[in-house]
């Protein structure tokens, strides 16, 4: 934390942001920090922090003991009635101790140095005021100078490394803001993202301690990896213990992306300058602190990991090693690279074939399709894409349950359409004159061979002749077969005849209901309830067909819809509480420890259709009587709950004596009402 005081007292930065684990001397440093600019350069001084509690029963008092212990400031106190918990008087100034929980004292008094402890422990927004750091921020604008010191132990985020090719260190690498939940390490990661770097004992290149360079002996127990504990060089392999600790953070340096470190003269020489911000942002691994042994932060955390208590090892990773943690894995985050080539269908799968990652195309502003990848989830374990289908195991992607639906509805389209194609040209007719007149030939052997030559010289065949001769009969006749619909009769020999187009099948019917039953199937319908047709359909028949139907409506409910609803109602019911509307014990922080348990939740959906009500409600009577069946039981197949229901009939019951009501026939002890017992009679069809 020296780097990082160093750096707020000197100024030249709006922002100094440090991030580190707990018992790192954060709040030492500050206390450190308040006393050197009371002393030096005494000017209005604002301190924030977590909780009231925090600030009165352990900040003030170490903050007065500070005070009376320096003896260039003992004198410059100003005490007796102006002297308050919360306001301090020191060499002419203000000390303004406020919490994230007060939007009065936030922004009660303008200040030249304000420091936040704890950032990611306070409420993102404060009574409707806004945020914590926006309204310490606003008190500062009437000062050139001012700064604003920034410390907290980080929460959820999916952080990854990469490594920097000048330096051959990996830093963390900035990530998408939907992936990080801790508001400390959106604050780092919007600054220069400086890292704590240690120089190697064996080889003397640097490296950034993390956790994942932490080494025990394989299936030790936490007290055994807390007696062998070392930390391992990513350069060289070299193990160092815990003695090392001194020598190596007495040469460590602040380093930058761009920026590269080497030890020359057993000092730390740094190169090159950082990125351009008004932030400076520093990250120092947990391990460095001088007040836990890397043993102590083993045993920790392999203490939380064998509980299976995702917020045990939360805090072991951001208490104990100033990391980021992400639900969807322990320690160090799956390299992104390797998921990338495990891209099935679009879907990035983990080693043991679970999704971790999507493939998806939108469209640009120039409609041009190009992929972007979306995260399964994000850092609190939540689902950002719903992913839901029903396949064979091993599978990624599902089949629409309208796919074998859409062969037998074009069938059943293409039936339809030569059906009505058929009807629409059976109206259409056409006529013929049949004659049994002879041919050519035959008219020519009838004649002589002087009427043969008569005709000839006269430029006129027989068939001429003969077709000149029928004309003049039908000038005086009429033939309409049209809109008139008159009819004359025919030249002699001559026989009228209409031709009409006959239908292939007579079997239509037949078959569309055979096409309509199958399409009904696909999509998970009875006939009945598909097509609305009920001609021929019994009781019997419509409870079978609903028995069988409902299953996989149950079984699609459980396995889709349920999936599809339960994200939706997790996100609303998280957000709800955040905001106060929903109140929760413990608020946002408990309703996250127990999420699981607060978002449990039945989607039942509607009953199963019944034909027959009556002869469901007899069914219930039976089986009520026989004991086999219970009233949750009934609740369920009516689709209530029993709960509800019998609250209900409390309320109605409560009602009917208020007003004087008799309360209805119920049923009695055994089951059934009073006539129940004498019911031995058959069925009647209904």
């Amino acid at each position: 934390m020296i780097p990082w005081s160093a750096a707020v007292h000197r100024g030249g930065y709006r922002r100094v942001v440090a991030v580190t684990s707990a018992q790192s001397g954060k709040t030492d440093s500050m206390l450190d920090i308040i006393g050197a600019r009371l002393d030096q350069r005494p000017a209005p001084i604002l301190y924030v922090g977590p909780t009231k509690e925090f600030l009165t029963d352990q900040f003030e008092p170490r903050l007065m003991a500070l005070l009376d212990e320096a003896d260039t400031l003992a004198n410059k106190v100003v005490r007796g009635r102006r002297m308050k918990k919360t306001l301090k008087h020191v060499a002419g100034v203000r000390l303004r101790l406020a919490h994230a929980g007060s939007s009065t004292a936030l922004k009660s008094d303008p200040a030249a140095l304000a420091l936040i402890d704890e950032y990611d422990e306070m409420m993102a927004n404060v009574k409707g005021q806004g945020d914590v750091l926006g309204l310490v921020e606003a008190r500062g604008e009437t000062y050139a100078d001012f700064v604003t010191a920034i410390t907290s132990t980080p929460a959820r985020g999916l952080v990854e490394i990469e490594p920097d090719e000048g330096s051959g260190l990996e830093f963390w690498a900035r990530s998408a803001p939907d992936d990080v939940e801790s508001p400390i390490w959106k604050l780092w990661q919007e600054g220069t993202r400086h890292h704590w770097a240690w120089p190697c004992k064996h080889c003397l290149d640097f490296f950034i301690p993390r956790f994942k360079q932490l080494r025990w002996p394989e299936r030790a127990t936490p007290s055994q990896a807390k007696q062998a504990a070392t930390l391992e060089c990513p350069r060289c392999g070299g193990q160092h213990g815990e003695a090392d600790k001194v020598w190596m953070n007495a040469r460590g340096a602040m380093v930058a992306p761009g920026q590269t470190v080497t030890l020359k003269d057993d000092a730390p020489h740094v190169t090159g300058a950082p990125a351009d911000s008004s932030t400076l942002s520093m990250w120092t691994s947990g391990l460095c602190s001088p007040f836990v042994t890397w043993g102590q932060r083993a045993e920790t955390y392999l203490t939380a990991l064998q509980s299976g208590d995702h917020g045990r090892i939360q805090t072991a990773m951001n208490a104990g090693f100033g990391e980021c943690y992400a639900m969807t894995a322990s320690g160090d985050v799956p390299d992104w690279q390797e998921i990338m080539e495990r891209l099935i269908n679009g879907v990035y799968t983990d080693a043991d074939g679970m999704p971790v990652g999507y493939c998806a195309i939108r469209k640009d502003l120039f409609r041009h399709e190009e992929e972007y990848d979306v995260r399964a989830r994000d850092a609190a374990g939540r689902p950002r894409v719903i992913h839901i289908f029903e396949g064979a195991p091993g599978t990624h992607r599902g089949i629409s349950p309208l796919v074998p639906a859409l062969q037998v509805a074009r069938q059943f389209d293409q039936l339809a359409d030569a059906t009505l194609m058929a009807a629409i040209v059976q109206t259409l007719f056409a006529v013929t004159i049949t004659s049994d007149e002879p041919t050519e030939q035959v008219l020519q052997g009838l004649l002589t061979p002087q009427e043969q030559a008569q005709m000839l010289a006269q430029g006129v065949s027989p068939m001429e002749a003969y077709i000149e001769m029928v004309a003049g009969y039908y000038d005086g006749s009429t033939l309409d077969v049209g809109i008139n619909g008159r009819l004359a009769h025919l030249f002699p020999g001559q026989e009228l005849k209409f031709h009409t187009s006959n239908h292939p099948s007579s079997d239509y019917a037949a078959f569309a209901m055979h096409l309509l039953r199958e399409l009904a199937r696909c999509l998970g319908l009875t006939y009945e309830s598909a097509t609305g047709d009920n001609v021929g359909a019994t009781y019997s028949s419509l409870q079978a067909a609903t028995t069988e139907i409902f299953a996989i409506t149950k079984a699609r409910r459980r396995n889709i819809m349920a999936p599809f609803c339960q994200p939706i109602f997790e996100a609303w019911l998280e957000e709800e509480i955040e905001a106060g509307s929903l109140p929760f014990p413990g608020g946002i922080a408990g309703f996250m420890a127990n999420r699981t348990a607060a978002c449990r939740a039945e989607w039942r959906g509607d009953p199963r259709p019944q034909a027959d009500d009556l002869k469901k409600a007899k069914a219930h009577e039976v089986w009520k009587r026989l004991g086999v069946m219970s009233d949750a039981m009934i609740c369920t197949d009516l689709g209530a709950d029993v709960d509800d229901v019998y609250q209900q009939l409390a309320q109605e019951q409560a009602l009917r004596a208020e007003y004087g009501l008799p309360e209805p026939q119920m049923m009695g002890a055994q089951g059934g009402g009073p006539a129940a017992a004498e019911d031995t009679g058959d069925e009647v069809e209904a």
